[in-house]
């Protein structure tokens, strides 16, 4: 599994991804700089994880500088941003198994019949949404294998991304990283 697109365990990978995104304790700053992180290894591929990350930091940085941002980090007392960011994917990593992938998923779904509910009664939107739910519930009664296939990877990036923060903390201190 190199590139987007060579087979299926992608996918699921893209899916745990996107099952991390459901995680209620993740702030909204971490889940705003793994969507980049992860945008950024899509398009490279696991093979190049670390040239992804590099090219994603100067978005996250660019992120990281909006004024919502800002006053998120500082409503938090985040001093040192990437080092905040950095513990805040490590306990990620602590935390990513197929449990809580499957819990999210199980969340997620919930969440969507309970918005979908509201809409069952109109005509063509209602068989539309109903097609919707049943279609997740098919993937997530096949994904507990795959997403265990993948968990590796999936914290391995973490990993990665973890250690670009910290990079990235020496750099504003003006540290040594090689």
């Amino acid at each position: 599994m190199s590139k987007p697109g060579d087979d299926n365990s992608w996918k699921y990978l893209a899916l745990a991804l996107t099952l991390i995104g459901f995680f209620p304790f993740l702030g909204s700053a971490l889940k705003g700089v793994l969507k980049i992180a992860f945008l950024f290894v899509r398009k490279y591929g696991l093979k190049h994880i670390d040239e992804a990350l590099d090219a994603a930091m100067t978005w996250i940085i660019t992120y990281l500088r909006k004024p919502e941002v800002q006053r998120y980090v500082k409503k938090h007392n985040a001093d040192e941003v990437f080092t905040w960011l950095a513990k805040s994917v490590r306990e990620l990593h602590g935390r990513v198994n197929t449990g809580a992938l499957m819990k999210s998923f199980d969340d997620a779904i919930q969440m969507l019949k309970g918005l979908l509910g509201k809409v069952t009664w109109l005509p063509h939107v209602g068989d539309k949404a109903k097609v919707t739910i049943d279609m997740l519930e098919r993937v997530r009664a096949q994904a507990r294998g795959p997403l265990d296939a993948v968990n590796d990877q999936l914290k391995g990036i973490l990993l990665r991304l973890a250690a670009k923060l910290d990079e990235q903390a020496l750099l504003v201190r003006h540290g040594i990283v090689n």
